[in-house]
């Protein structure tokens, strides 16, 4: 997958433990527009943390809002 080139992605920190599927995020986000890719992952004291890809940077500035 090659990196968006428009600012269409999203870094989110301080993701309950309890949110260990990806079925979690994208239910709360899918409301903002098509996730193209969404992941989780964990820091060196494995805290989640995720990284959502949106189809392009107008839905990304909706979840800002």
């Amino acid at each position: 997958m090659q990196p968006p080139q428009d600012n269409s992605s999203i870094y989110i920190k301080n993701i309950p433990n309890s949110y260990t599927k990806l079925e979690d995020l994208k239910g709360i986000f899918g409301k903002f527009g098509k996730i193209v890719f969404a992941k989780i992952f964990q820091d060196s004291n494995e805290r989640p943390f995720a990284i959502i890809v949106f189809e392009n940077a107008e839905m990304e500035k909706k979840v800002k809002e």
